[in-house]
């Protein structure tokens, strides 16, 4: 029987502190548009599950928001549900930024409030996301991506533009699991419990505390590369034809290289660690670390889209 995972027993628990003692709830649904911002789009929620997808890159931005007041009695959820203000508008002080932003009241005896936005929005906007509690999930976007969110899980999934090329995607999780793929113009992602999985390519920075990071580098890269879990597994998948000086060290486990037909030199191999140069090259550096936890690469070969 699988294991749930660090992430969704600690979601699970907040969830249920959360709700203990507002056994009772209500709920509408809004429906909000603005035109496209200049800049970028801002979403600032609190508590709630937050999906964005790419749409008509000259259209608008259309939020459908549901809100959720909970409460001890049904009165009090009314009240919780008449709380949250929901709004997609200019940013005050910033032009060229649209903001969506759920607000009510910090604290409220026997009273708690969630918002779930679904957004579209064209494609090349940038978007920064912050949110308390809930999963984030982000479809088909290439412009620039900055995600923060205390516990929940993050799904960014980048779009196809034209060059075939992503802007960079920032993530930091405090509990929750990260997945990226697509990401062709560098990648950032940080959990504190979680596993991270990744379909990337450089500039490349991965780090979880407590859970397994995976990469599957998805071309040759000439942009530095660094893995770290101090708790968990590193696994990656490098392509053939990947250049640069490669490092793995753990302190408790193992390394384990299954690098096939990859033009190595220099290579060296001990039970904690190995070093190599890849296509006899010292740069980029890969640098992959597991404190506790095994650390093996294997390599795949690269096929260049036509």
């Amino acid at each position: 029987m699988p294991r749930p995972s660090l992430s969704c027993i600690a979601l699970l628990f907040v969830s249920l502190v959360a709700g203990c003692g507002t056994p009772f709830s209500a709920r509408d649904h809004i429906t909000l548009t603005a035109p496209r911002p200049a800049s970028m789009l801002v979403v600032d929620n609190g508590v709630g599950d937050i999906v964005i997808r790419a749409g008509d890159s000259g259209g608008e931005v259309r939020a459908e928001v549901v809100r959720v007041g909970k409460g001890a009695s049904i009165g009090q959820a009314e009240e919780a549900l008449q709380d949250i203000k929901v709004a997609l508008e200019a940013k005050s002080g910033e032009a060229g930024t649209l903001l969506a932003r759920a607000e009510h009241p910090a604290h409220a005896l026997g009273k708690n409030y969630e918002a779930q936005w679904t957004i579209v929005a064209p494609p090349d906007v940038p978007l920064t996301i912050e949110n308390s509690v809930g999963d984030i999930k982000v479809d088909g976007f290439w412009g620039p991506v900055s995600i923060r969110n205390s516990v929940g899980d993050t799904t960014v999934i980048g779009g196809q533009a034209s060059a075939d090329s992503t802007g960079p995607t920032t993530i930091k999780v405090g509990v929750g699991d990260v997945r990226a793929s697509r990401s062709s113009g560098g990648l950032e992602a940080e959990t504190e419990v979680g596993d991270i999985h990744a379909e990337a390519d450089g500039p490349i920075r991965l780090l979880s505390d407590v859970g397994d990071v995976h990469l599957s580098l998805r071309r040759p890269t000439s942009q530095s590369i660094s893995i770290n879990s101090r708790v968990g597994d590193v696994i990656v998948y490098l392509p053939t034809e990947q250049r640069g000086r490669l490092t793995a060290d753990t302190g408790v486990g193992s390394v384990e290289a299954r690098l096939g037909d990859m033009n190595l030199s220099g290579f060296r191999q001990r039970n904690h660690s190995m070093s190599a140069d890849l296509g006899a090259s010292t740069t980029p550096t890969i640098d992959l670390t597991a404190g506790v936890g095994d650390v093996m690469i294997q390599s795949h070969p690269f096929k260049a889209k036509k």
